[in-house]
């Protein structure tokens, strides 16, 4: 007990003056540092890591919130280290057509046995929201668009999606009695 103690107390005394040193450096340096920090974990894992992949170690030299600050995309930061990126971690939202998005919705949406949100989607399919909201604009209207042409492959009765309504102010609706004869 008193010797995980004491490596505790280490680590965390490591940290702080590790901190200090991290603070005292240059943009450029720590650059360097992130760009040294993400090789050496490719190399150790034998594939590009990804924000868990790195996260998993515990003696980096840098924090992964450290990265995505200095570069504010963690890929930046994979690409300034001359790695590849991860394509296999998610689907490209170019490689996803329509048809396989509005599948991937009626199948999650029959399970959930109603119009699912996107974190209940998420349960059943390996799909970002990215190809959702570059073909649909919206998670509201892809829910609309499954509704009106592709009612009739769901196994249960969705309520009524309906658009939004542009309704008028109060000030509108006394404007427009003033305007009435009487």
């Amino acid at each position: 007990m008193r010797s995980m103690l004491n490596r505790l107390q280490k680590n965390v005394l490591y940290k702080i003056v590790t901190m200090r040193n991290y603070l005292s450096l240059t943009t450029e340096e720590k650059k360097a540092l992130a760009r040294t920090e993400l090789i050496r974990i490719n190399k150790l894992n034998g594939k590009t890591p990804t924000k868990e992949d790195f996260k998993a170690v515990n003696d980096t030299k840098i924090t992964y919130g450290q990265i995505v600050y200095l570069y504010k995309k963690w890929n930046l930061a994979i690409k300034d280290a001359g790695l590849k990126s991860n394509k296999n971690r998610m689907p490209n939202s170019e490689s996803i057509t329509k048809r396989e998005i509005v599948d991937a919705f009626i199948d999650a949406a029959n399970r959930e046995k109603k119009m699912p949100t996107f974190k209940e989607f998420k349960k059943h399919h390996d799909i970002s929201l990215s190809p959702f909201l570059k073909i649909f604009g919206s998670w509201n209207l892809v829910k609309q668009y499954i509704y009106t042409k592709h009612r009739e492959q769901l196994t249960f009765l969705p309520e009524r999606i309906t658009a939004k309504r542009n309704r008028r102010t109060k000030a509108e609706i006394l404007a427009a009695r003033k305007k009435q004869p009487q």
